[in-house]
């Protein structure tokens, strides 16, 4: 059974590949890499897994070279110091399409997003070691809203959307329908769940019950879980729960343009 829903499902998704941007996430400061056969194949190894969807439904595996059985051919790789981007060609038995993947996070909270369409992750269960308010990282939108119901206000962009709980004091941004941050401000009545931590909880103490090797300063992002990060950049008028280990928009556009440092990364 589950090998015929996930050839039904990948039709449905390499139908709607056809329809899709073949340059999400692609922005002015990146430079596409060609790759041929043989680095794709590399590529795909560090991702050699299942995948599966927010509803813990086997959707997609990655394996020497294949994605679901189909032989990658060639494509172009673009990456940031948060993402690597694939757009490759596959070869089904029919044709051969284009694919774009996208690669993110670590741990517990690595995800592929398939041409912004599928957020995908290693996991079939929801795995999270902290919290705010009792919203984690990976949270689908329709779990957020079950708490909160609708945000007060929202932003959109093709890279993010962020849900704005102003009355609460805190936010979330969304990839493809699952939280990558969760931000809490000094006048927000939220916590870090697990410690009860807030905006005006010492930076020492932060250092003493998380694992961060390092008492945190102002502008530095801390590792406190498996791919979970505690974001300083605003603090202490904010404090920011994140899958990244640097502050997005303090992202640098130093490149090697090798696709073997790029798979060193």
């Amino acid at each position: 059974m589950k090998k015929v829903w996930k050839s039904f499902v990948f039709g449905i998704l390499t139908v709607a590949l056809t329809v899709g941007s073949a340059t999400f996430g692609q922005g002015a400061d990146t430079v596409p890499q060609p790759v041929d056969g043989a680095a794709a194949e590399a590529m795909m190894s560090q991702w050699n897994k299942n995948w599966y969807d927010s509803d813990g439904r086997y959707i997609m595996s990655l394996e020497g070279g294949y994605i679901n059985g189909c032989p990658v051919l060639s494509g172009t790789v673009t990456y940031t110091p948060t993402e690597t981007i694939g757009n490759f060609k596959i070869r089904e038995s029919a044709r051969i399409r284009d694919i774009q993947v996208k690669h993110s996070g670590m741990g517990m909270h690595e995800q592929l997003i398939i041409d912004d369409i599928w957020n995908l992750s290693p996991y079939s269960y929801d795995a999270y070691y902290e919290s705010i308010g009792d919203v984690h990282l990976g949270m689908t939108m329709a779990a957020v809203e079950a708490i909160y119901g609708k945000p007060d206000r929202s932003r959109y962009t093709p890279q993010k959307e962020t849900w704005y709980y102003d009355k609460v004091g805190f936010q979330m941004d969304f990839e493809v329908g699952r939280v990558v941050s969760v931000t809490f401000k000094s006048t927000s009545d939220r916590r870090l769940d697990r410690t009860g931590f807030d905006c005006k909880t010492a930076p020492e103490e932060f250092a003493r019950l998380y694992p961060m090797g390092a008492v945190p300063v102002k502008g530095g992002v801390y590792y406190i879980a498996d791919g979970e990060f505690l974001d300083f950049t605003n603090y202490p008028d904010a404090l920011t729960l994140s899958i990244y280990n640097v502050h997005p928009r303090e992202e640098s556009d130093t490149r090697d343009g090798s696709f073997r440092a790029l798979l060193g990364r």
